[in-house]
């Protein structure tokens, strides 16, 4: 299979991404002795909430009885941790899926940008600034949601511009399915489909 000059550049972006955040994240491990808990958790009680769904006492960051219910924190990032946590039994995975997934945003941010801009020099620029914005690659290799967030929130935005661009209903239908996980990732999303509409 030939690839096409566009689909080369996404990779190379792809590459840039995850080249970084790898990098980046082995040098924040070594500034914390190597202990991998010390690097990737913060104390936003998401690992609490995945360890708690995982143990039976359900949606709770309260780590002793009564495991009270936790109505600040929205549930799919716990869910999302959980799931890796029960899958693979280890946290390691927590950050080689999170560092994919954190070059998978300047791929889609650049997608974006082609179908607003529609300046293929613009759209790359995109890319590879949220290759190498070091927020971007710092929140890759930890606990927080704005890595699974910025993932499913750009899917959901290159899915409603290929609805605009064709109209085909699954792909609004896709739109509207990833805008709502999105919210349940971190809700400052939920009144954006007024906008939309």
């Amino acid at each position: 299979m030939k690839l096409s000059k566009n689909h080369k550049m996404e990779i190379a972006v792809f590459a840039l991404a995850i080249i970084l955040r790898t990098v980046f994240f082995w040098f924040n491990l070594a500034a914390h002795n190597y202990d991998l808990m010390g690097t990737i958790w913060k104390s936003e009680s998401y690992y609490e909430l995945a360890g708690n769904m995982l143990a039976g006492h359900g949606f709770s960051s309260v780590t002793s009885e009564p495991f009270s219910p936790d109505s600040l924190r929205v549930p799919l990032y716990p869910l999302f941790l959980a799931a890796i946590m029960k899958v693979f039994q280890t946290n390691w995975m927590i950050v080689v899926i999170q560092i994919i997934l954190g070059s998978v945003i300047p791929v889609f941010a650049k997608r974006i940008g082609q179908y607003i801009l529609a300046n293929e020099k613009i759209a790359l620029a995109v890319g590879i600034f949220f290759a190498i914005e070091p927020l971007l690659v710092d929140l890759s290799g930890v606990m927080l949601t704005e890595t699974l967030f910025l993932t499913i929130f750009f899917g959901s935005l290159i899915a409603l511009c290929k609805y605009l661009e064709n109209e085909k209903f699954y792909h609004l239908a896709a739109s509207a399915v990833l805008l709502g996980l999105a919210t349940l990732t971190r809700p400052v999303t939920q009144y954006l489909w007024v906008f939309i509409v």
